[in-house]
């Protein structure tokens, strides 16, 4: 037999991997119907996302990811790959593996039978498998002190997976990995940073990434299959449909009030301001993408982080007639002053105590680092 991995020469389970390496948190190439994130256009190709880290000076050990790194993704599967782990460090080290190994399953009945048992799992990045095993098997040595993003990701739905409570330890590590401030759209990276700061449980970095998740993205936002609890991408989805409303509703609710107002109205201005300053916004809300109807809900294409901009709408002195009042023309100024001042500037990240009971919530400040 053939052992690709042996983390304890005596041990009695043999993990098999099927089509190691396997597509992970898929990027969707389009837009379907059910309102999947399209390609990111200013953040490159999703390798380029990735950002390494270099190694300290004192030698530590570095998962790295290179530009290709994704291509056996996409090629034949590869071929399984076989690790020798203690059953014992199994058990103590994962609920999961316990009940696999001590209980009514299968592997069970061969380790009982035959001394020994083959677990065979599909699917898991090696590296991360890998590392997850020996911090089970407390080879702290082995365990990596840096970490892409990337890995971070794989290495967190594993643990999630196994249950394994200890790999959150390292967290205080290499959550350097996770940048301070998000990328400018909506990204692969950023659903990545997501999922690795709620796994880590760091609520600073999970607020800042759900915040710019909801402001940038122009589309449904999705987990891309990660273990994202189902009421944080609900919430996200909401809180950006909502906060888009909020702008294009008093957009619009302003614009029919110009529209329709009649010559008596003492709210606008005379009948020559009232079609300038009309004009003016229509060709500012076009830019945006409001065109004469009303956008409805999800704002597929819509993006927070653009519409906001109908804030910095002002109504400049040259379209106001110098033969009406002043007051009068305030008035008209007023009207727009109100439709900005009732805009959201931006979107509040999520708390990650909201959907943590009963989890420790750590927050970067406490490390005065700075990320990667």
């Amino acid at each position: 037999m053939v052992l690709d991995y042996i983390l304890d020469p005596q041990g009695e389970v043999f993990i098999v991997i099927r089509n190691p390496n396997a597509p992970f948190a898929v990027w969707p190439s389009t837009t379907d119907e059910d309102g999947n994130p399209p390609t990111p256009s200013k953040e490159g190709d999703v390798n380029e996302l990735l950002i390494e880290s270099d190694a300290e000076s004192d030698g530590g050990t570095v998962l790295e990811t290179t530009p290709g790194a994704f291509d056996h993704n996409l090629g034949e599967p590869e071929r399984d790959v076989r690790i020798q782990a203690s059953a014992r460090h199994l058990m103590l080290g994962s609920p999961v593996f316990n009940r696999m190994l001590n209980g009514g399953w299968s592997e069970a009945r061969q380790l009982k039978e035959k001394g020994s048992a083959e677990l065979v799992v599909d699917g898991w990045d090696v590296e991360a498998l890998v590392v997850v095993l020996n911090i089970i098997h407390s080879h702290l040595l082995k365990v990596p002190r840096k970490v892409t993003v990337e890995q971070l990701a794989k290495i967190a739905v594993i643990a999630d997976y196994y249950d394994c409570k200890s790999v959150q330890f390292f967290g205080e590590l290499w959550i350097r990995a996770i940048s301070k401030e998000p990328p400018s759209d909506y990204s692969r990276y950023m659903v990545l940073c997501l999922w690795a700061s709620y796994f880590f449980n760091y609520r600073t970095l999970f607020t800042t990434y759900s915040s710019a998740a909801m402001e940038k993205a122009t589309c449904h936002i999705s987990s891309l299959r990660l273990p994202i609890p189902g009421n944080i991408i609900h919430d996200m989805n909401a809180k950006r449909i909502s906060s888009i409303y909020e702008i294009i509703s008093r957009v619009y609710t302003l614009r029919d009030a110009i529209l329709n107002c009649s010559s008596m109205d003492s709210s606008f201005c005379s009948s020559e301001c009232t079609s300038m300053s009309l004009g003016s916004l229509l060709r500012y809300m076009r830019p945006l993408g409001m065109g004469l109807l009303q956008p409805t809900k999800p704002y597929l294409g819509f993006r927070f982080g653009d519409v906001v901009n109908i804030a910095n709408f002002e109504l400049t002195a040259c379209l106001l007639n110098p033969w009406v009042s002043e007051v009068t023309h305030e008035r008209m100024r007023q009207q727009f002053i109100d439709m900005s001042l009732g805009i959201p500037k931006s979107i509040e990240g999520l708390d990650l105590a909201e959907y943590t009971k009963g989890w420790q919530v750590n927050t970067l400040q406490q490390y005065g680092h700075e990320c990667a």
